[in-house]
């Protein structure tokens, strides 16, 4: 039988202490509460970025819309449009978060996210580089942009000196380079094509959640959730990894394979985020800092991350839709102009620190 136990002492007060039968697990009230608030505010916009729009319906047309009833004309704008679009900024929040608090800490620099070092770029060229050599559809090559991320993430690692993680501010200056090289050589290839591939090649590298279908979701979903235990492994590794290394060995992170691991999984995660939506910047800077702040700085806040970036992305989208009402912005410019403050702040708070 399961006893709930709040009765801790000093250092475990806030904690709940779970007993079923011999075994025992220790559940931190503010873990849980926060990822309430945020499954809270998850739905809520969701339900928000399904009604609103060009065409505004009501709260129950839309739930009956999704149940399978009600006129042809709402069963096609929900079911057909809305919901892919709303499932797309579900999985490309989730991976870009859950990269972006990866990356962060084992580079221990809250600058070093996937769209800085050069991860999202290199994807991106890399789909990029398949449609202009071959007749391919943009939005069915979601499978090429982890490549193109792997890719980029070894030859950050190779110029990198091959450690990762205990030269933080070395990683992030090669990244940047890498970044502003592989954008360059992006804009370079956009601009040999025709006007028409060129302007659809063009909105797709500024982040999009409009093209949303079942085709990509379907198949970046399972990706994320093969890869998602992995993730959630690696969590003790990363927890040790916010130390140095004189400390972090003998407490128990292994002197080889776990940080190849974590970068592993950051190459997948946010590889299928470009995949499904193109490179979307802020929210893997943005997701891991904020809900640090909500956790506390004793978590390694992974799962938090993830639920923090697909708000981010949800919100981002919906705002670009009621802004430019009935034109609509692109969710990566709404973060990229979100993200500029956002940025600025980080660094003159580590300035400050």
């Amino acid at each position: 039988m399961t006893q709930l136990n709040t009765t801790q002492p000093s250092v475990y007060k806030h904690d709940w202490l779970m007993r079923l039968g011999p075994l025992r697990l220790r559940v931190p009230r503010r873990v849980v509460m926060v990822n309430l608030l945020l499954f809270i505010g998850l739905a809520g916009i969701m339900l928000a970025s399904l009604i609103m729009g060009d065409f505004d319906i009501s709260i129950m047309q839309t739930v009956r819309a999704l149940l399978g009833h009600g006129e042809r004309s709402h069963l096609i704008l929900i079911n057909d449009i809305r919901l892919p679009r709303v499932i797309t900024g579900m999985v490309t929040g989730f991976g870009l978060g859950l990269a972006g608090t990866m990356l962060q800490t084992l580079a221990r620099n809250r600058l070093a996210t996937p769209e800085v070092l050069g991860i999202n770029e290199g994807g991106t060229l890399a789909i990029i580089v398949i449609i202009t050599v071959s007749t391919s559809s943009l939005f069915g090559l979601w499978w090429v942009a982890p490549i193109g991320a792997a890719i980029t993430a070894a030859v950050l690692i190779l110029f990198g000196g091959g450690r990762v993680g205990s030269q933080g501010y070395r990683l992030l200056i090669i990244g940047l380079g890498l970044t502003a090289l592989l954008r360059s050589i992006n804009e370079l290839i956009i601009s040999r094509q025709n006007l028409m591939h060129a302007s659809a090649l063009y909105t797709w590298t500024l982040g999009s959640l409009a093209t949303g279908n079942e085709k990509v979701n379907i198949p970046v979903s399972i990706g994320l959730l093969m890869t998602l235990p992995v993730c959630l492994l690696c969590t003790r590794w990363l927890t040790l990894m916010r130390f140095d290394e004189e400390i972090a060995i003998p407490l128990g992170l292994p002197r080889r394979g776990a940080r190849l691991l974590v970068i592993g999984c950051v190459v997948v995660m946010a590889g299928l985020s470009v995949g499904a939506a193109g490179p979307i910047a802020f929210v893997a800077l943005a997701a891991p800092i904020l809900a640090s702040r909500l956790l506390g700085p004793s978590h390694v806040p992974m799962l938090t991350s993830a639920w923090t970036g697909c708000v981010l992305v949800l919100t981002a989208d919906t705002l670009g839709r009621l802004i430019a009402h009935p034109q609509e912005l692109p969710v990566g410019v709404v973060c990229s102009v979100l993200g500029g403050p956002f940025l600025l702040w980080v660094v003159l708070r580590q300035q400050a620190n």
